[in-house]
Formats: structure tokens, sequence, C-alpha cells
């Protein structure tokens, strides 16, 4: 299955660079007539719930609960905090309106189990690319073993450990939450330098001069709603040094086009509507979340599955 069709309406503007980051809004994504939330929207209205599924707890999954009448779009990503220990969503998830689901997720911060709330809140901000592009990857091979949307816990620890060290942030507990607190000056920072167009739909970041990741909703309010997200886990990137350098327009071209010639394969999404379709092939992996055949978000990175 190819994509193709809805990413041949896509253009890239003009690069704008800050602290390390290249950004290239991507522009002409097809609308989905659906009505959703973000994630954010929902719990601050008090209009979804976040917990673990039982008193004991359980690190792959966490229970999501809908209580409103609208459709809630969860974000591959996106950090919770609170509860027994802090995670972030394996894939992404469009959550039926009135629904209670189980969620697939990851645990990032290690050395805490126990009850610090008993919900989960929002903490502002996304997975780093890094580890957003291998958790992407494990959940594609757990889907193609006919497994479910599970990534590798170990290598989940391993990535925060590392950045955390890389940071030089100390975290008793391990938490990837640590290391934005710590730097949120700087990151916010290159916040305050970027801003999406108006008609923007999605971004292309490249991180010292690599292509860090591609990111698409189908509309442009849904960029802006997630954008500081985003761009606040691109920057914990961008903080670490690096001797790369600018990367040439032409070189985001040639991604969108590695993008239109990827393949990929389709699942029953873990939780919530759609169809998790798995980017695979051209150099690329990542996947999007559809719906009717449109893509409500997709997620690119380098590399084959």
């Amino acid at each position: 299955m190819s994509l193709r069709p809805w990413i041949s309406t896509l253009s890239l503007s003009a690069p704008v660079a800050a602290g390390g980051l290249s950004v290239y809004g991507i522009r002409g994504a097809t609308r989905s007539p659906v009505d959703y939330a973000t994630l954010d929207e929902a719990l601050a209205n008090g209009l979804a719930e976040v917990t673990e599924i039982s008193e004991s707890g359980s690190v792959p999954e966490l229970r999501f609960i809908n209580r409103s009448d609208r459709k809630i779009l969860l974000l591959a990503g996106e950090q919770l905090v609170g509860a027994k220990q802090n995670r972030v969503l394996n894939t992404s998830i469009l959550a039926e309106a009135a629904s209670e689901t189980k969620i697939p997720v990851s645990c990032v911060e290690q050395g805490r189990w126990h009850y610090k709330s008993r919900g989960f809140g929002s903490s502002g901000t996304s997975a780093h690319a890094k580890l957003r592009a291998e958790m992407a990857m494990d959940v594609s091979h757990s889907l193609k073993r006919g497994g479910a949307a599970s990534a590798n816990q170990g290598k989940v620890w391993s990535e925060v450990s590392r950045k955390l060290a890389s940071l030089h942030v100390d975290s008793h507990s391990i938490a990837l939450e640590k290391a934005f607190e710590d730097r949120m000056g700087e990151i916010n920072a290159r916040i305050v330098e970027l801003k999406p167009e108006a008609d923007w739909c999605g971004v292309m970041v490249f991180c010292h001069g690599r292509l860090s990741a591609i990111d698409c909703f189908d509309r442009p309010e849904s960029l802006r709603k997630y954008w500081t997200k985003l761009i606040r886990g691109h920057s914990l990137d961008a903080i670490e040094p690096s001797g790369e350098g600018a990367l040439p327009r032409e070189s985001a071209e040639a991604w969108l086009e590695r993008l239109a010639n990827s393949g990929g394969a389709g699942y029953q999404p873990s939780g919530g509507v759609g169809l998790d379709h798995r980017l695979e092939g051209a150099g690329i992996h990542g996947n999007a979340l559809l719906l009717d055949g449109v893509p409500l978000h997709l997620q690119a990175f380098g590399g084959q599955n």
C-alpha cells in the first residue's frame, strides 16, 4: 500500500533555522472530515482520563477514558507523567467518542514504580526523534510478527539513560522528563524562534544536518496545537553538541520523494479506530494513522525496517 496520492499533494516551504535545527514547513495535505480533539485539550477540560490499567499497573499498557462526544487524537511519542511511572505513546491512536480503551505505551522513568498521582497528566513534551524512531521501528517489527504495538522496553530505557548522560542531567528515577526540566531554557529559546506558518500542516526537521523526523497532519490547526511538543522534542536533540552543518534544500525535497516512494502495510490500531499504516522502503520508516484513507498524523524517519 502506498500513500503517494496523498503525499504528492504536499510541498515544502523555505527553511527556517534556529540552534542546530533546520525546519521546512509542509503544505497541501488533504483534510479529513472527522472532528477530533487533542489529548491535551481533552485532559485540560476534564473530558479524558489516563490511568494505570489496575491498582498494580502494567508497564506497557494504560487505560484511556474518553468522556467527550468527540474523538480524541493521541500522538506517537507524547509523554504522560504521573501514576506509577512516566510513559510515552508507542503509536498514534484515535480514540472513539465516549469510549474506554487500553493504549500501548513505554516507560521513560526506569527508577520509579510507585504512585505519584492516581492519574496521568500531560508533560507538554514529546519524546525526542531518536527515541521516537527506535520505538516506531520496534512497533512495526512487533506488528509484522502478529504481536501488539509494542516497543523494546530495554532499548527505550537505554536511550533515555544515554540522553540523560549526554546532557549531564542527574535523575534519581532515570526520567526523560528531568532532561526537559533541566534544559527547558535552552529548549524554549528555540520555540521562540521557530513558529509555523498559518498554512503549514506538517514539518520536516533536520537536526545538525541530519533528518530528524517528518510529521504531517491532515490540517494546519493540528500542527499548531502539537507544535510546541514536537519542537521541544527536537530541541532536546539539538542541544547535544554536533559538528554537522545545515542541509541544502535539495535534500529536503529528496526526503519528500522518498516518503512518496515508500510502501507499507496496515494494521488494526491498538485501541481506537482507523488503520495503523506502517511505512517501509525507500530508506524511510514510520507510520501513519489513517481514517477512511486519509492520514490524520504521519511520522517518518530515515532508515529501513
